[in-house]
């Protein structure tokens, strides 16, 4: 069972799932908005389901305190905020351009001095009100703040029966839908920074779901070949990714996608997306994830524009060029900043239970 707590095929997929973010958000640099690419935001639904498959795998059943909750909590930070901290930075270096005039972006509305509050505290995809305000893919960072705060009750909640806890989470996903559709006016699948809390957590919820009941997934599904199904899936979610079908059924071939590679990584079963070299770049996903936007601005907003042109051939040579560049930026943020800010920060905030003093 080691392949299957390695959870390579988690790994390769949340990779791939980053990659497709970061075509949705370079390619109409090149070519202008497309419809064959209005799927690919569903990438970011894969992410929640992955993370509470992920989250459960290592701390379910782990949290019997209020103690345990705090350094989850803790560690759950210091994954996540250095780099949403450091990205929040140089969009208010780029609004204190915008509050001077120094600079005149295309839509100034995202610089509200007022919005930097609410990104620090990781609450600005929490209500209905929100608006897009700085880094703009960080409104899932605080969607998945909010569910591992509320992780305890999640693994509670998923906990009973399978059938019967599947069904809830069904349930209260159509709620959300529902809501999202008749108050806020958009479906579900399209809440970001306006309520974006609402579409992360029956994502997260059947994530947590998966691990709690792998063992009868497992046994249910080993009689199907998951990796044979897997591939079929796969294919079939990269054609409905950039074909106009039901964002919904889409969405529910994305958790069935997730659930069959961790089928697969459960039994120890190699598939496409386990081999070494992407299952090996799983962990780059949330510097990709957070850092493209910035090589978006600097990159494809203003340098290459200038040096390249703007013609169609340039545009893309642009997209093309700034790959490499993310993928450098996402090495170095990862090794030489994130993973020894995380370490740091755990350290500070630890404090190892006391001992009783040693009888003489």
């Amino acid at each position: 069972m080691t392949l299957s707590r390695r959870l390579d095929s988690l790994e390769g997929l949340r990779f791939i799932a980053s990659v497709a973010i970061v075509a949705g958000h370079f390619i109409p640099y090149a070519v202008g908005e497309t419809r064959w690419i209005s799927r690919l935001h569903l990438a970011v639904d894969m992410f929640f389901v992955i993370s509470g498959i992920v989250i459960a795998s290592n701390y379910a059943g782990q949290i019997a305190g209020v103690r345990d909750w705090a350094l989850f909590m803790l560690k759950r930070i210091a994954r996540l905020y250095p780099l949403h901290l450091a990205t929040l930075a140089f969009y208010v270096a780029v609004g204190i351009l915008v509050w001077t005039s120094r600079l005149q972006p295309v839509d100034a509305t995202r610089y509200d001095a007022a919005a930097i509050v609410p990104n620090l505290l990781l609450i600005h995809a929490w209500l209905p009100s929100g608006k897009i305000s700085f880094n703009y893919v960080s409104w899932s960072i605080s969607a998945e703040f909010f569910v591992y705060l509320a992780f305890p009750l999640i693994a509670l909640a998923v906990r009973g029966r399978a059938a019967l806890t599947l069904a809830g989470i069904i349930l209260l996903f159509c709620g959300f839908a529902w809501y999202a559709e008749t108050r806020i006016g958009l479906p579900l699948t399209r809440l970001g920074w306006q309520a974006g809390v609402l579409r992360a957590i029956p994502s997260f919820a059947f994530g947590v779901w998966l691990h709690t009941h792998h063992d009868r997934l497992g046994a249910a599904l080993a009689r199907i070949r998951p990796d044979a199904w897997l591939k079929l899936g796969l294919l079939a979610l990269a054609l409905l990714m950039v074909v106009r079908i039901d964002q919904y059924l889409t969405l529910a071939l994305v958790w069935l996608v997730v659930a069959l590679a961790y089928a697969c990584d459960r039994a120890g079963v190699a598939t496409w997306l386990s081999v070494r070299w992407l299952a090996s770049r799983g962990p780059l996903t949330y510097s990709l994830y957070m850092l493209h936007p910035l090589v978006a601005t600097v990159f494809l907003a203003v340098l290459f524009p200038r040096l390249l042109g703007t013609s169609l051939p340039m545009r893309a040579a642009g997209v093309i060029a700034s790959l490499p560049i993310l993928y450098f930026a996402a090495t170095l943020s990862l090794r030489y900043f994130e993973a020894p800010a995380r370490r740091a920060i755990v350290r500070l905030g630890y404090t190892p239970a006391r001992r009783p003093p040693v009888q003489i």
